[in-house]
């Protein structure tokens, strides 16, 4: 009896296991036999990827709501997928260890140089000043919690940059606006890099300021100021276009007369105009200065 009723639940075990598999087949049936649309998983896929360059996007396609993962494009070599975007870095440090301090991880994941990014003294010539240092060009700031300017280079603080101002002891100088700011700019068209030197006058007697470029390709202008600081004010009694001197092209020296007052002091500052560009702008010279006490040399003049 035991045997057979152990029998009967064993057939009865099996018919149920049968009888379930229609019902499973059923239930699986309508998804196993579906067929996606791929030309519409496509156009999910370029839907999704519109705003993307990289990286894959997951989704279920309308048809049969199968899950997918598709690619929205690779990118090169050395290149990271950020965002959906092709980086070449993710912070500034990896442009400085790719090229060198004076680049930047700019807004689009890209390296990008500086503006005033430099490799040479050079580079910033042509940018308007400065020295190269950690391949960027540095102006030196000063004032409030700024830079202390150094005396004993004749430093003075000027509109927030520490700026050699040259006392003229002698007659003759010898100078460069090379590489140096533009800060007093008391002229609107005299925007070149400036040389500054300063001098006191003996007596009442006129004298001449010459600047004579060392090369053909330097065009430089001269003009004199009783003080630098804010209001800079120009001298003498003449019109101010007299005491400037800017009417010879590249190559040629530029001369200055004016009749000062004993004991004053004046600044002579070499810049150059603003129609000017690239070597034309900035370059070696030599300041020559002459009257009837003191200097009485003749000034090489071209």
């Amino acid at each position: 009896m035991t045997k057979s009723v152990f029998g009967a639940a064993s057939r009865t075990s099996i018919f149920i296991a049968i009888a379930a598999l229609p019902l499973l087949a059923a239930c699986g049936g309508k998804e196993k036999d579906c067929t996606p649309d791929f030309t519409a998983v496509e156009q999910q896929r370029v839907t999704l990827c519109n705003n993307r360059e990289c990286g894959d996007v997951a989704f279920k396609d309308d048809i049969c709501g199968f899950n997918f993962e598709r690619s929205c494009g690779a990118c090169k070599g050395g290149e990271t997928c950020h965002q959906g975007i092709c980086a070449s870095c993710l912070s500034h440090s990896d442009c400085a260890a790719a090229h060198d301090s004076g680049w930047f991880c700019n807004d689009a994941w890209q390296c990008e140089p500086y503006e005033d990014h430099c490799d040479t003294l050079a580079d910033c010539e042509a940018k308007g000043g400065g020295k190269c240092e950690g391949h960027r060009c540095v102006i030196t700031h000063c004032g409030t919690g700024g830079t202390i300017c150094d005396d004993a280079s004749h430093e003075q603080c000027l509109s927030g940059t520490c700026m050699p101002v040259t006392p003229l002891t002698e007659c003759t100088a010898s100078g460069s606006t090379t590489a140096q700011p533009t800060v007093i700019r008391f002229f609107e068209h005299l925007d070149g890099p400036e040389a500054i030197y300063s001098y006191t006058a003996s007596s009442n007697d006129p004298f001449m300021v010459s600047v004579t470029p060392a090369g053909l390709d330097y065009d430089p202008a001269i003009y004199i100021l009783s003080r630098l600081s804010p209001p800079a004010a120009a001298v003498g009694e003449d019109a101010l276009e007299e005491i400037v001197a800017d009417a010879y092209p590249k190559g040629r020296s530029e001369v200055v007369l004016m009749t000062p007052e004993a004991g004053k002091n004046y600044y002579f500052v070499v810049s150059s105009d603003s129609e000017k560009s690239g070597p034309y702008k900035q370059g070696a010279f030599k300041l020559c200065l002459e009257n009837s006490t003191t200097c009485t040399q003749t000034c090489e003049t071209k």
